[in-house]
C-alpha cells in the first residue's frame, strides 16, 4: 500500500478535528480489521462509542473514525455511517484546497483499505434538495461585493 495508517496514543498539541460530512459506512468489526488496529472504546457512549485515532504516513496527517453514537448499543457487525474528522484548515465547503495534500492522501488511504468512504445520507439529501445552492449563494453574496473581494 501506498500510504501506511496507525494509531496515535498522544493527542498531538494544537491537533483540532472536525466532521466535514465524510463518512465511512461498515461494521466496527470491519474497519478494525482495514486499519488493522482496534478503536478506543468510551463506554460512557458520549457523544461517541468507538473512535480510531490515525496517523497518515508516521505524522504527515492526523484524523479520527468514530460513530456519533451518543450512547446507543452497536452489534460488532451493524454497519452504520462512521465519521471522519479532520483538520478545517484543508477543507473550504467541501472542496480540498489544491495545494493541500494531506486530506485527499487520507481518503485514498481508506479508499486503498476498500473502505467505503462517501458522503454522509444526510449530505446528499440536502445536496439533493439544493440547500447546498443556497449556502454557496449565501457565502459567495458575503465575499463578493460591488465586484471586490470583501474581508
Amino acid at each position: 500500500m501506498k500510504y501506511k495508517i496507525t494509531e496515535f496514543k498522544e493527542w498531538p498539541k494544537g491537533l483540532e478535528t472536525s466532521y466535514h460530512d465524510l463518512v465511512i459506512k461498515a461494521s466496527k468489526t470491519e474497519i478494525m480489521e482495514k486499519l488493522g488496529f482496534k478503536p478506543r472504546y468510551n463506554p460512557s457512549g458520549d457523544k461517541w462509542t468507538y473512535e480510531w485515532r490515525c496517523c497518515l504516513n508516521d505524522g504527515e496527517y492526523y484524523f479520527i473514525i468514530y460513530d456519533m453514537s451518543y450512547g446507543r448499543k452497536l452489534k460488532k457487525d451493524a454497519v452504520i455511517e462512521y465519521h471522519i474528522g479532520f483538520d478545517d484548515t484543508y477543507d473550504e465547503i467541501h472542496n480540498f484546497y489544491p495545494e493541500k495534500r494531506e486530506a485527499i492522501n487520507m481518503l485514498l488511504a481508506l479508499v486503498e483499505r476498500d473502505l467505503d468512504v462517501d458522503h454522509s445520507d444526510i449530505w446528499k439529501k440536502w445536496h439533493d434538495n439544493g440547500i447546498f445552492d443556497d449556502i454557496e449563494r449565501i457565502v459567495r453574496n458575503g465575499l463578493i461585493k460591488d465586484g471586490q473581494a470583501t474581508d
